[in-house]
């Protein structure tokens, strides 16, 4: 049986670690989920770890739907990814210091929250080598089921009860 699932993907970014490279320098985040994108504010690094806590404009939402599979008792979830790049602000021009894609899949339980360490993909023309920093990004990812084929929680656990 497939079911489609929709799904409220929160992302807060918690902190980025091995950074002194970048101290003095504002960085911020880009990501993109299908046709959806959008910016975090800039940041500027003051240490070898930059810390994002209770700063609200570094965090961003994603909702999506993904087909569930269940077979045999268990279930499979189709892969979709939302894609983070760490930008170098430099006011004029930004550029790509490096980039992560998640699987959204991996996330999938009902109320869920992660805190989820990922290491940074270094792009090739980057002014700086995060690679040789092994930067990574420590990112709390909170999952919330809206709908299941298209009925709210509430309206499939009433069919469910009667």
């Amino acid at each position: 049986m497939r079911h489609k699932i929709h799904f409220l993907y929160e992302f807060q970014l918690v902190r980025l670690d091995n950074v002194q490279a970048l101290v003095g320098s504002g960085v911020y985040f880009d990501w993109k989920r299908g046709t959806h994108k959008g910016s975090t504010s800039s940041v500027v690094c003051l240490d070898n770890v930059l810390s994002f806590e209770n700063q609200p404009s570094c965090s961003f939402n994603v909702k999506t739907k993904l087909a569930r599979k269940e077979a045999k008792g268990s279930h499979t979830f189709t892969t979709k990814h939302v894609e983070l790049k760490l930008m170098l602000d430099l006011k004029i021009k930004a550029n790509c210091l490096g980039t992560l894609k998640i699987d959204l899949s991996s996330y999938t339980t009902h109320e869920a929250v992660n805190e989820v360490v990922f290491p940074f993909a270094k792009v090739k023309s980057s002014p700086i080598d995060i690679g040789a920093l092994d930067v990574t990004l420590t990112l709390r990812i909170t999952t919330r089921w809206l709908k299941i084929d298209g009925k709210s929680l509430l309206e499939v656990a009433e069919e469910d009860a009667g």
